[in-house]
């Protein structure tokens, strides 16, 4: 089992965008997810993933976790509790905030308003 929560950066998680073996989860609210996420992100709102939000991911992915920026810490709690469930984890700490900066590839709804 791993001991402490690895973080990632930008470069190692474009790289693990479409690997079957990789779960990219996306901590921040519902709405926040629709309107814009990474590539091939799946979403687990914290509060739900404290109640046991992880079950239905296998254990034997990787989970990548994300929130908003390097100044929210709520990927690296995330990653705590996929760990103490017996995940292989890491934090992307960037956030949502650098991966929309640098135009990586993402998906939702502000998508289409950004193209005009």
């Amino acid at each position: 089992m791993q001991d402490a929560i690895e973080s990632i950066n930008v470069e190692e998680l474009l790289g693990l965008l479409d690997r079957p073996d990789v779960v990219i989860v996306d901590v921040l609210g519902n709405l926040s997810y629709i309107q814009y996420h990474i590539k091939n992100s799946i979403s687990i709102p914290f509060d739900i993933l404290e109640k046991g939000g992880w079950e239905k991911i296998p254990k034997s992915k990787t989970v990548i976790t994300y929130c908003h920026s390097s100044t929210c810490n709520a990927s690296k709690r995330a990653a705590e509790i996929f760990l103490r469930n017996g995940f292989k984890v890491k934090a992307y700490e960037g956030g949502i905030s650098e991966w929309r900066a640098k135009g990586l590839p993402a998906e939702g709804t502000t998508l289409s308003s950004e193209a005009r």
